[in-house]
């Protein structure tokens, strides 16, 4: 059979349908690739802006995807190892910037269509390069602790003490970034196997370096509030107990008062723009002068000088290791600590550990310090002369019969006269009967025949030896500051030494990508053990004994007398000792990008020991001997959380938002005991066999016993907390227009449940006028910026209870137990006390001129301080509704400073700077609660007036001496004390100011002057040729007012020998009718008050004075010598402090006198003269 087969034959149609099909399919897909590669070419060339710092890999690589439309492919292991990094590119395309960038990381990429792919370079392929270099100042002196990386990433080091470092990097070439506090940042290429040497460049503007402000820092160039602030290298080389004697003529509207040189002690008082506290009783020292907020490492610090031992916390700091001291003049920068910043903050930065090489430093000094004048004098032959004349001379008035006063002219009529209160003639010859002064009538006998100079003989030359360590260094991870301080000082009075011990440690570490912790940790020992001054508790301003002033210079300094004295200064047993720890930790993490959280707890703790023990032979009466000891603790704890957003907009708008919450709690203890009789002197604490068997003294007699216990105790315990929300806003546009708030709410426990809580705003605008457009012809000037700012702070009494009502307990009982009473100290209860408040007001320039040569900052404040506490008599006699609490008074300071730094020569072999600071305080009381004058304040008058008889001479004869009649018409003469006291011929005619015949204390004194003075500052020139260095440093104070009255004193004639603190030979005494006196007639002025004691207006003296506080020439050992020695650097220097004092003053030292007071009786313990010789090494 045969098959058909049978063909089709397609159409043509069909075919060329097919054909079309297909060519359709193949365009598409041509169309499809070909937008695939344009995708991929115009993501690679895409041009990208980036700049962001110190952020994640992801971060970056999240900005660069959305620039450039394309996605990023990568492990993330493998980028969070790498940290935190920083890119900044202007208008490039993705593909450079990726090409230049990522090699530094140790990454490449390559594509997959619109996918950029992140590998890590092979090992294979990684090659290690090592950069070394030199980093020199302009005189090409060795910087260290210059920070280096490797440009746009965080990778680097730090110079060591030579200027020197090493930095491995995985590129051959590339460029490095040099920064320090001071200098310009500079970048600078480097090439592997070549030396790098770079010379930086002083920023000599210093606008872009960083001012540590309140909970954190800004650029000098954006701070629009009043912030004054001193480096610590410029403080290092003048050894110090006391930090506060540092600060003195650096910054303008600060104005400190060295009133006592007592090793260890408070005696320095600080008034940040003016005085504006009083004294209050229960307020205690340290409320009454106004102590500033003291915040270290941004936890306050509890200031205070301890009324047990004396000591002073602030001594507790060691300035070695103090990086910088800021202060925080006006509101607007101290507002937001509210309720503790009324009388101004300062911020202590302490040193801080850098990456890098570890760096060793030690220094070492030592002082001598002597008395630097002794008071003039007139002993020996001379007070015995003028002490037997004054009593010869000496003559008391009677009253005749006929009611007429008489002075006698014979001894007869002395005897025909005699009574109580009768007439004198010579003193020798008394009133009833013949009187002695056995000391300076027996000039025969060689005991009372000397002319010893007391103040000379109790005063030494001293030494002080300071030494510290520190070490420093780190990784990018964690860096490291430990410092050790060993300071020993040997008072110039003997028995007043102070020695401390301290360890400081600061710690930074990085334990994962967003997260830092930051811990801070102080410990000081310090001890203030005295002699003849032992357990009489202490005060801010620790005066001398008075024995220089009332031991006769006829007794010998020597022999017997002289160990005596000795004897006495170590017959009491003191340990005097103080221990302190400040710990900080904080912990910052990030969020998010540029937004913070910083959780931070500290304490403080301070503890004062006391123990005293007196031997039997000092109790005359029942011959025990006594042990007493004291133990006070203060205890801060404060917890801060602050959370901080930053946002910078096109490098034109910067935000920084910070909200803020805390914590604080107060506590304080005191334990207080005492035993008498103990067995033995050879036992100094309290145990067995005090008081006899039965613990029981007999202070009676034998004959009559009566028994006490031989112990007493007593304890005490008060506590306080504050809870606070706060916050800061501030903006700028272009660095140009400036703004910035701040908002504070305190709650505090001291304080009635109505007025518990405050609230503290502050506002501030600057503008940078210099940038302006407009400005470009003014050449001349460098830089220029107007600030105004107004802000609220506050201040709480210390008083904890005082607005709760104070109960204490009473001798009464009730149904067997002891009852409790209205403690008289609080009086009527006010629970609407509340918190003083400061309404503060400036107006500011920032000014450099000549390509920053000349700079130039100037204030002007008004302050106004309202809701004082006052104490207010109430109408009654009630015991306890005498008087009340209350906010009554108010204050005003208003100022202007000044703060002029010069550049005279910059660009010459030899430097020369000069600072100059001037500030001027108008002070005024405005108010008081009853509208009153209060105290020694006047209202419209500045504070702390001195209170003096006003006078008119000398009466010459009885007959001028101003009379009364009495209501039996009898003839009264004016008189002071009792009637018998009329006013002789010779005695100081004191006017009577009331009109009431009689001259008293209270009613006859006026207010003169104010001891504050008119302006202050400091004078400091710095120059520098080749390795030496001499750095001058005046300080001043001008237009106080003082009146001395310990050479009035000196002269009082009572039949006792003392020394005269006059020239005799010089003085003007009254001797007859008509003398140009300046002293009252010498003689006893037995019935006859306030002939002597020196309070007069004619004494007040306008008092201005200069002082070269410290020259300090070094020498910075040379390079050549420093490798030889195999140390990077070594300095050697010698100081001099309080080298000469220039005043027109008549007394010692003006500023031994308290400028609250204004009253000068020599009783301050003098500010040492001394010479250090000092060596820093560096490893």
């Amino acid at each position: 059979m045969q098959k058909s087969r049978i063909r089709i034959r397609a159409p043509r149609g069909i075919l060329i349908r097919k054909m079309l099909i297909f060519m359709k399919l193949f365009c598409l897909f041509q169309f499809v690739f070909f937008i695939s590669v344009q995708a991929n070419v115009y993501s690679q060339q895409a041009v990208v802006n980036v700049e962001m710092e110190n952020v994640s890999l992801k971060a970056i690589f999240t900005e660069l995807s959305m620039q450039a439309g394309c996605d990023f492919l990568y492990n993330n292991q493998m980028i969070q190892q790498k940290g935190l990094v920083s890119l900044k590119v202007q208008n490039k395309p993705l593909d450079q910037v990726l090409k230049e960038w990522l090699p530094s990381l140790g990454l490449t990429f390559s594509y997959d269509d619109n996918v950029v792919i992140i590998r890590a370079v092979k090992e294979e392929k990684k090659k290690v390069y090592t950069i070394e270099g030199k980093v020199v100042d302009g005189n090409n002196a060795p910087m260290p602790g210059v920070t280096v990386l490797l440009d746009s990433t965080r990778f680097g080091t730090s110079t060591d003490t030579a200027g020197r470092f090493v930095l491995p990097l995985p590129r051959e070439k590339g460029s490095l970034v040099f920064s320090f506090v001071g200098f310009k940042t500079k970048k600078v290429a480097y090439t592997a196997g070549k030396l790098l040497v770079v010379k930086m460049e002083e920023d000599i503007s210093g606008l872009d370096e960083v001012q540590v402000v309140a909970y954190g820092s800004q650029k000098k160039r954006t701070v629009i509030s009043a912030i004054s602030s001193v480096k610590g290298e410029e403080l290092k080389e003048l050894p110090t107990h006391s930090l506060e004697n540092l600060l003195q003529g650096h910054m303008a509207g600060v104005e400190v008062s060295n009133i006592s040189g007592s090793p260890g002690g408070g005696g320095s008082l600080v008034a940040i723009r003016g005085y504006n506290s009083l004294a209050m009783k229960g307020e205690g020292a340290d409320r009454q002068y106004g102590t500033p907020l003291y915040v270290i490492d941004g936890v306050p610090m509890q200031a205070f000088t301890s009324s047990v031992t004396g000591a002073n916390t602030l001594s507790d700091l060691d300035p070695s290791m103090i990086e910088s001291i800021e202060v925080l003049k006006d509101a607007a920068s101290a507002a937001i600590y509210g309720s503790r910043a009324g009388n101004g903050v300062i911020l202590i930065t302490t040193k801080k550990g850098r990456a890098g090489k570890a760096q060793f430093n030690a220094n070492v000094s030592y002082s001598a310090s002597w008395l630097p004048k002794a008071p003039e004098q007139s002993g020996g032959r001379y007070e015995r002369l003028f002490f037997l004349n004054a009593l010869r001379n000496t003559v008391a008035p009677y009253k005749t019969a006929s009611g007429e006063w008489k002075i006698p002219t014979s001894y007869e009529e002395v005897y025909a006269n005699k009574s109580t209160n009768g007439p004198m003639y010579n003193w020798f010859w008394g009133k009833t009967g013949p009187q002695n002064a056995v000391m300076l009538q027996d000039s025969l006998n060689p005991f009372y025949n000397n002319s010893t100079h007391w103040y000379r003989q109790n005063y030494r030359t001293a030494g002080v030896v300071n030494a510290n360590l520190q070490a420093s260094g780190g990784s990018e991870n964690v860096r490291y500051m430990v410092g050790a301080g060993y300071y020993d000082e040997k008072g110039i009075a003997i028995n007043t030494d102070f020695k401390r011990f301290n360890v400081l440690s600061n710690l930074t570490a990085h334990p994962a990508k967003r997260l830092r912790m930051d811990t801070q940790l102080g410990l000081t020992y310090s001890d203030r053990s005295r002699g003849t001054s032992a357990g009489a508790g202490g005060s801010k301003f620790e005066g001398i004994s008075s024995e220089a002033k009332t031991t006769s210079t006829l007794l010998p300094g020597g022999g017997a007398i002289g160990d005596l004295i000795i004897q006495k200064y170590n017959e009491i047993s003191e340990k005097n000792q103080s221990y302190s720890l400040r710990y900080n930790m904080a912990l910052d993490y990030e969020l998010m990008r540029n937004l913070n959280l910083r959780v931070s707890a500290g304490i403080d703790y301070n503890q004062q020991n006391q123990n005293t023990f007196k031997p039997r032979a000092l109790d005359a009466y029942t011959h025990f001997s006594s042990s007493e000891g004291t133990i006070t603790k203060d205890l801060s704890i404060l917890n801060e959380n602050l959370l901080t957003y930053t946002y910078n907009y096109l490098d034109k708008h910067n935000l920084k938002i910070m909200l803020g919450l805390s914590f604080q709690k107060d506590q304080s203890f005191s334990n207080k005991g005492k035993a008498m009789n103990g067995p033995n002197d050879k036992i100094h604490y309290v145990g067995a066999g005090w008081g006899g068997a039965n613990g029981l003294n007999n202070t009676g007699t034998a004959a009559d016993p009566f028994y006490v216990s031989a112990f007493d105790y007593s304890s005490g315990f008060s506590e306080e907390r504050m809870n606070s929300y706060f916050g800061r806003l501030t903006y700028n546009y272009k660095e140009k227009y400036l703004f910035e708030a701040t908002l504070r709410r305190d709650g505090s426990s001291v304080f009635g449940e109505d007025v518990r809580w405050a609230t503290f705003p502050s506002i501030a605008v600057g503008w940078t006028f210099s940038d302006e457009k407009f400005m470009k012809p003014f050449y001349w000037l460098s830089f220029g910026k107007i600030r105004a700012s107004w802000g609220v702070s506050g201040q709480k009494f210390r008083q904890r209870y005082l607005s709760q009502g104070l109960l204490s307990a009473n001798g009464t009982t009730f149904h067997g137990d002891i009852a409790m009473f209205p403690d008289v100290r609080g009086g009527v209860i006010n629970k609407k006390l509340s918190w003083e408040e400061t309404n503060q007001y400036d107006l500011g320039f920032d000014l450099s001129f000549l390509d920053y040569r000349l700079r130039l900052v100037i204030d002007y404040y008004y302050r106004y301080t309202k809701g004082q506490l006052n104490q207010i008599s109430l109408p009654g006699d009630i015991y306890y509704h005498q008087f009340q609490w209350q906010n009554g008074m108010a204050i005003s300071n208003q100022g202007l400073e000044l703060e002029l730094e010069a550049d005279i020569l910059r660009h010459t072999a030899v430097k020369w700077k000069m600072k100059f600071n001037a500030s001027r305080n108008w002070n005024r009381f405005e108010k008081s609660a009853d509208g009153f004058d209060f105290m020694e304040q006047v209202i419209g008058k500045p504070l702390h007036q001195i209170k003096v008889f006003k006078t008119d001479g000398f009466y010459n004869s009885l007959d001028e001496v101003p009379v009364y009649y009495l209501a039996n018409k009898e003839v009264q003469p004016l008189y002071s004390g009792i009637t018998a006291g009329i006013y002789l011929p010779g005695s100081r005619r004191l006017v009577d100011l009331n009109g009431d015949g009689r001259i008293t204390e209270d009613a006859d004194v006026y207010f003169a002057e104010s001891p504050l003075p008119l302006a202050h500052g400091g004078f400091i020139n710095q120059l520098r040729w080749k390795n030496f260095d001499l750095n001058i440093f005046f300080n001043y104070s001008l237009g106080r007012h003082i009146v001395k009255v310990y050479d009035d004193v000196s002269m009082t004639a009572n039949g006792s020998a003392k020394p005269l603190f006059v020239d005799v030979n010089d003085v003007k005494i009254w001797t007859e009718a008509g003398s140009k006196a300046d002293y009252p007639k010498s003689q006893v002025y037995a019935y006859l008050m306030n002939q002597t004691s020196g309070r007069y207006d004619c004494d007040i003296e306008n008092v201005s004075f200069l002082r070269l506080k410290q020259l300090t020439l070094g020498y910075n050992v040379g390079e050549r010598v420093l490798n030889k020695l195999k140390i990077s650097g070594a300095r050697i220097f010698v100081t001099g402090e309080n080298l000469f004092l220039l005043t027109n003053y008549s007394g010692l030292d003006p500023e031994l006198v308290n400028p609250t007071q204004g009253v000068d009786n020599m009783g301050s313990y003098p500010l040492p003269r001394k010479f250090t010789v000092g060596l820093s090494v560096n490893f």
